[in-house]
């Protein structure tokens, strides 16, 4: 798998697809299994139709008010005594940004795994009134993928 987050890299992608009139499939992976399973089924519909790459935008919201998935991504979570999960609020959305990052990492420096699947990292929603987005849009290496 290789992570395209070079601008013209990006554009020249989007330019494909539309040249060849085929869609990005740009769902959001909220965990490691749901990024594992895009990944899977884009890698199968490469195979499937023997194309050389399919590229594939994988996004996260951060404080989008409907789904706010870098806000509930539960990465330091306690079993309740009733069973229930309780999030703690520790961990910002720019450290979490960079966890969700270094998973798409792990699949990257695996040669062999998914070879034919490009993703174009993004982040959805990412107007959202919250301060916190924008400032993580603007963070050092979030774009570049670098800490």
């Amino acid at each position: 798998m290789k992570i395209i987050i070079n601008k013209e890299e990006v554009l020249e992608r989007l330019d494909a697809a539309a040249s060849n009139r085929t869609p990005l499939f740009c769902p959001n992976g909220e965990t490691a299994d749901e990024i594992e399973g895009i990944l899977s089924a884009a890698e199968s519909l490469r195979l499937e139709h023997q194309l050389q790459t399919v590229t594939v935008g994988l996004g996260i919201t951060g404080s989008y008010p409907e789904h706010p998935q870098l806000q509930r991504l539960a990465l330091d979570t306690d079993l309740a005594a009733d069973g229930n999960r309780f999030l703690r609020r520790a961990g910002s959305i720019k450290s979490r940004a960079f966890i969700w990052l270094d998973w798409l990492g792990v699949y990257a420096d695996r040669p062999g795994l998914f070879p034919g699947v490009e993703v174009i990292p993004f982040m959805d929603h990412g107007w959202t009134r919250s301060p916190a987005d924008p400032a993580l849009m603007e963070a050092t290496g979030f774009r570049t993928l670098q800490t």
